[in-house]
């Protein structure tokens, strides 16, 4: 499971970091290996405890953060971290959120806040196109399905991609958002296939913003 936790991880850092790059700024590989590493150490606190703050389960059973201003039905309890991304304009801040359903299956929704300029010098479409090509392109993964979607008003872009390496075949069922300067990006990693339809869309479809933006 370690695995499948560390590549979503991964897809979701070069994911941020390819959005941003498409404002102006410029993804090196110094700011992906320190990105990397401070997620490397997330991961090993977790692996010894899972902290939970303001983020708890509802009645519905829909897993609510008031931070994150966002309910969706994970399939348990999931952990989080909190990873930081070095940028040309400082660090950003990724906050992560993942449940693992099984050895070869993932959940997770990750949310991190842009300088508003930077999402000012460019468009929603642009800033998804690359959030989307910095997460396949990581992986060298193909997309078998594409589709632009909204939250509310605010829009988004899902889409479905795999890839073959040599640590297994990995399957991504995603949806990325852009709200006012937030990105969220929520996804599913399987190895093997893509996740059962009834459970990609009881988890992806079920996202929702607490209050309205």
């Amino acid at each position: 499971m370690r695995v499948l936790k560390g590549i979503l991880g991964t897809l979701a850092i070069t994911g941020l970091l390819f959005t941003y790059g498409c404002g102006g700024g410029q993804v090196t590989e110094d700011s992906l290996n320190d990105a990397l590493n401070d997620l490397e150490g997330e991961l090993n606190n977790i692996e010894e405890a899972t902290e939970q703050t303001e983020e708890v389960p509802v009645a519905e059973d829909l897993f609510v953060s008031e931070e994150g201003n966002f309910k969706v039905n994970f399939p348990g309890t999931p952990s989080s971290e909190s990873s930081s991304v070095p940028t040309e304009v400082g660090n950003i801040e990724m906050v992560q959120f993942m449940y693992e359903k099984s050895a070869t299956e993932i959940y997770m929704l990750a949310y991190s806040d842009y300088p508003t300029a930077a999402v000012d010098a460019s468009n929603p479409a642009e800033l998804l196109a690359n959030a989307k090509g910095g997460f396949i392109n990581e992986m060298g993964m193909t997309i078998e399905e594409e589709k632009e979607v909204k939250i509310g008003e605010n829009p988004g872009i899902y889409f479905k991609a795999h890839a073959k390496t040599d640590q297994g075949n990995f399957y991504a069922t995603v949806a990325d958002y852009i709200v006012k300067n937030r990105l969220y990006q929520v996804a599913i990693l399987r190895d093997g296939s893509y996740a059962d339809a009834d459970d990609a869309s009881s988890f992806i479809d079920s996202f929702e913003l607490i209050t309205e933006e």
